[in-house]
């Protein structure tokens, strides 16, 4: 599994501007926390790692809503490749929500 730091460095080397473990107030006024935001040009990126004793199928619910309440254009979890099978990718793409593994991110990030 990728590694905060690890994550910490892709980011810094591709020069993005990025907080680690922020916390944001929502439109609802409810503080949520990720474990990166980041800044596409004028997108706000909400990131989450996935542990591997994580639920990944609440994982991103949970991620979907509070992206949706931080006003995030995109929201990404990251996780092992064993972790995303066919019922995780019809939901997280119904809402929106990229799950990928770190090298998928790592490409994601190189090439932007």
């Amino acid at each position: 599994m990728i590694s905060l730091a690890e994550i910490e460095n892709i980011l810094r080397e591709a020069g993005f501007e990025y907080s680690k473990k922020p916390t944001i107030t929502g439109m609802s006024g409810v503080k949520h926390s990720f474990d990166f935001i980041f800044y596409k040009g004028d997108k706000r990126v909400v990131m989450e790692v996935c542990k591997e004793n994580n639920c990944l199928e609440e994982m991103v619910l949970r991620v979907f809503c509070k992206g949706l309440d931080v006003r995030a254009d995109d929201r990404i979890i990251i996780c092992n490749d064993q972790l995303i099978v066919e019922s995780i990718i019809n939901l997280s793409k119904s809402l929106g929500v990229k799950v990928m593994s770190p090298s998928q991110f790592r490409s994601l990030i190189i090439s932007q």
